[in-house]
């Protein structure tokens, strides 16, 4: 028996699971590109009942972006080294 999961996600053999995502470029930030993509995580999150985070491969984008619930880093300290960081490349 398969799951059922939102139309947005990805399914296993799907070559950009495969993909090194790309970071996300700076002038990309603030665009409606951007907003879309985030708009696309944020939906198919919600859609899945027991997910906790998705990244933006699993629906399809080949960039690092990766979107967590917020009760599951409410807790979390900024200095924490377990927390994500934003890096500069």
């Amino acid at each position: 028996m398969s799951a059922a999961h939102s139309p947005d996600i990805v399914v296993e053999g799907d070559p950009v699971l495969r993909e090194k995502a790309k970071p996300v470029p700076k002038d990309m930030f603030g665009t409606p590109e951007l907003q879309a993509i985030l708009d696309r995580m944020q939906k198919a999150l919600r859609d899945e009942p027991y997910g906790v985070a998705i990244a933006a491969p699993q629906i399809g984008v080949s960039l690092r972006i990766f979107m967590v619930r917020g009760f599951v880093m409410a807790n979390r300290r900024r200095d924490d080294p377990e927390s994500p960081a934003i890096v500069d490349e």
